[in-house]
Formats: C-alpha cells, sequence, structure tokens
C-alpha cells in the first residue's frame, strides 16, 4: 500500500457511486418509457 492509496480509493469510490446513480437514473428512465410502450400497446389492441 502506498501513502497515496487511501485517497485515490475515496476518489474512485465518489467516482463509482456517480456512475452507478447514473446508471440507476437511466434505468428509470428505460423502465418508465418501456412502461409508457407497454401501455400505449394494450390501449392499440382495446380499440382494435
Amino acid at each position: 500500500m502506498s501513502k497515496y492509496a487511501p485517497r485515490i480509493a475515496a476518489e474512485d469510490r465518489a467516482s463509482i457511486e456517480k456512475d452507478v446513480q447514473a446508471t440507476m437514473q437511466r434505468i428509470t428512465k428505460l423502465r418508465e418509457r418501456l412502461h409508457h410502450q407497454q401501455g400505449d400497446e394494450m390501449l392499440h389492441n382495446k380499440l382494435h
């Protein structure tokens, strides 16, 4: 272990958490879009 390891680890952890949060937001948006598409298809099928 070098004396820089703890600081680097903390920076890595911060950037990883940022990546995770960005990914979670992307997943949430995709999931919402998927639900909208499924809802539209159900409406479409009911009309026909």
